[in-house]
């Protein structure tokens, strides 16, 4: 389990290029949550998760975000399971996203339609967040992917 903080709502710290803080916002014509959870964040609900690359074009390249934005497409599928997948700035399309599950349930949360434990099923895995309306917890199994070494004389004398 990794505490992964407190959210920031401020437009100005996603950065979001709106004046006021709000629970969501009309972006290239679809409506998103947007917070950073030290990197910024868009979610869009979907009753059916579709044609994510195109809306995430869209609102990555907008004059809204100046930074880029990670764009996370939700399917709720009670108060405490969803769907999720992720677009990341600069990578595109990415097996998990810790931060993306994190934004999605505080998302969910505040809009009243999740509850504060969710479990976040990611095409990679599935993670459990807990939110409790001010800081954000973020469970999942541990993995070992990579051994590697690296040679530090590889050459120079």
């Amino acid at each position: 389990t990794v505490d992964m903080g407190i959210p920031n709502f401020e437009p100005s710290k996603i950065p979001l290029n709106f004046d006021k803080v709000s629970s969501e916002y009309l972006i290239e014509g679809y409506m998103v949550g947007s917070l950073s959870i030290g990197n910024p964040h868009a979610i869009l609900i979907q009753d059916q998760i579709k044609n994510i690359m195109d809306i995430a074009s869209k609102i990555q390249v907008s004059d809204y975000f100046p930074d880029g934005v990670n764009v996370g497409f939700m399917e709720v599928l009670n108060r405490a399971e969803i769907k999720l997948r992720v677009v990341e700035r600069g990578v595109g399309e990415t097996l998990a996203c810790g931060s993306g599950a994190c934004a999605a349930v505080i998302y969910g949360v505040n809009k009243g339609i999740l509850d504060s434990k969710v479990i976040v099923h990611l095409n990679g895995g599935d993670a459990i967040v807990d939110y409790d309306g001010v800081r954000v917890c973020l469970t999942g199994p541990g993995e070992f992917v990579y051994e590697g070494s690296i040679n530090l004389r590889s050459g120079a004398s």
